[in-house]
C-alpha cells in the first residue's frame, strides 16, 4: 500500500510556529546560546515501508539535519502512532533535542 500515512496528531496545535503534518514542516525554538532550535516529525520510505522520525536542527538553511528513528514499527501501527504523537507533544511543551532522543532512546 503506497497512500501517504498522515499525522496522527490533530492540525490545530497550541503551538503558534508549529505544524504538525509530515511533510517537514519545521517546529521553531528559541534556543539562546546556538541561535534557532528546529524541531519536527518527517515520514520516510524504507523497503516498502513507511517509519517515522524526530528531526531537528539549529539551523535551518546551514545546520546539519540529526534524526532519530521512532520504534514501533511502521507508521501505520497503533505503538509507532502513540509513540509519535507522544513526540510532537514534547516538541509543542518545548523540550531540548538531548530530551526527546533520550525518551525515544528508552523505547528502543
Amino acid at each position: 500500500d503506497s497512500s501517504p500515512v498522515n499525522s496522527p496528531v490533530s492540525s490545530q496545535s497550541v503551538h503558534p510556529l508549529y505544524n504538525s503534518d509530515t511533510t517537514g514542516e519545521l517546529s521553531q525554538g528559541q534556543n539562546g546560546s546556538t541561535g534557532e532550535l528546529y524541531q519536527w516529525t518527517e515520514t520516510y520510505e524504507r523497503r516498502n515501508h513507511t517509519y517515522v522520525r524526530y528531526c531537528y536542527s539549529l539551523n535551518k538553511v546551514t545546520g546539519s539535519k540529526k534524526t532519530v528513528h521512532i520504534p514501533g514499527g511502521n507508521a501505520n501501527t497503533q505503538r509507532t502512532r502513540t509513540r509519535w504523537v507522544e513526540v510532537e507533544t514534547l516538541i509543542q511543551r518545548g523540550k531540548t533535542p538531548e530530551e526527546i532522543t533520550r525518551i525515544i532512546k528508552q523505547w528502543s
